[in-house]
Order: C-alpha cells, then sequence, then structure tokens
C-alpha cells in the first residue's frame, strides 16, 4: 500500500506544467490626454503631429496591409455635427448613441464603402465621454478585396468599453511590452513599459 502510494505521489509530479498564456490584452496609459484602455498586443501608439497633450493615435495592425485606427482627442467641443460626406457611394449614417459601460456614453456616425488604394474602407467618428471628459474620436479600418466579410466601422467599441479616465499629468506613456511608440523625436525613458 505504501508502495502504491509513493508510485502514485511520484507520478503526480512528473507533468510539465502548462506554460502562462500570453496576455490577451495590454493597458496603454496615455497620462497627459487623462484616459487608459486595453488593447491587443502588438500595437503602435503616437501623438497626431507631434503633440502630446492633443489627439493620440492607436494602431492596432502597425506595419499590416488591413489598418486598424483609434484616434482620440481630448478638449472637444459638446456638439456633434454630422460629418462631411467623402462621396456619394459612402454617406454618412447616424447619429447613433451607446452606452459602453457604467462610464464611458458614445455618440457617432458611421461610414462604410468607401474605396481606398487597400480596398473597402469603413470609418466611425464621434465623441466619447468618460466621466466629466469628453474626447473626439476616430476608427477606421479597410479590408482589402479577396478577405472574407466587410469592413465593420464599430471594431473599436470594444476597446472603448474598457476606457478609463486616469489623472491628467506630464508624465510620459505607459504601455505593455509589445506595444511600441511611434515618434523617433521623443525618447522616453526605459521606466514607461509597464
Amino acid at each position: 500500500m505504501l508502495s502504491v502510494a509513493l508510485v502514485l505521489l511520484i507520478g503526480c509530479g512528473t507533468e510539465p506544467e502548462p506554460a502562462p498564456a500570453e496576455p490577451s490584452t495590454e493597458r496603454l496609459v496615455i497620462s497627459r490626454i487623462g484616459l487608459a484602455l486595453s488593447v491587443p498586443p502588438g500595437y503602435a501608439f503616437r501623438p497626431r503631429g507631434g503633440d502630446f497633450g492633443g489627439a493620440w493615435v492607436v494602431d492596432l495592425n502597425p506595419g499590416g496591409r488591413q489598418a486598424r485606427r483609434l484616434l482620440l482627442e481630448p478638449d472637444i467641443p459638446d456638439a456633434l455635427d454630422r460629418p462631411v460626406d467623402r462621396d456619394a457611394s459612402c454617406p454618412w449614417q447616424g447619429p447613433t448613441a451607446e452606452v459602453l459601460s457604467d462610464s464611458v456614453f458614445i455618440e457617432y456616425y458611421t461610414s462604410v464603402g468607401c474605396g481606398g488604394s487597400g480596398g473597402i474602407e469603413a470609418a466611425l467618428v464621434g465623441h466619447v465621454k468618460l466621466g466629466e471628459r469628453r474626447y473626439g474620436l476616430g476608427c477606421s479600418t479597410q479590408v482589402e478585396p479577396g478577405f472574407a466579410g466587410g469592413p465593420d466601422p464599430r471594431w473599436c467599441l470594444d476597446l472603448l468599453r474598457s476606457a478609463r479616465s486616469v489623472p491628467v499629468t506630464n508624465a510620459p506613456p505607459r504601455f505593455g511590452p509589445t506595444g511600441a511608440l511611434q515618434n523617433p523625436l521623443v525618447l522616453l525613458p526605459e521606466s514607461s513599459a509597464d
């Protein structure tokens, strides 16, 4: 009986431990505009026009053929104006208002069908209200001919559900191990990675 218990005990320790799962999201904190959100690994981000206190672009497929970009801009006016149609084949639809979570409210217009050099484009533009702060919002995506399915301008709503307000500071952005800051003119301290 003791030998059976020893065999069972020894046998239990011989199986390898499973490898830790890769994170499905990473936290991106842009303190200069008071915003944090969860994004999938492999993203890149940059201030639009080099202004760290202005709009930020998050690219979820940097260097990829199918673009997926999210633009967030602080301190925008309360009124949401209908965007100007790019052409008659892809008019803006909306406005649509949604509550994404207990702290995230969004109002937006969508457009699908405009053709770009790489395929069919879709876009979403509007406002995000996060607590007392308002941000301008732009989401864009493109699907090349031959790929299954069409582009969905609402792809970024899941990201926005994770948005949280953080204190506005002059601290550099904090980002996960697979994130990359796309601005060669600005060097961040190595401690900026979480």
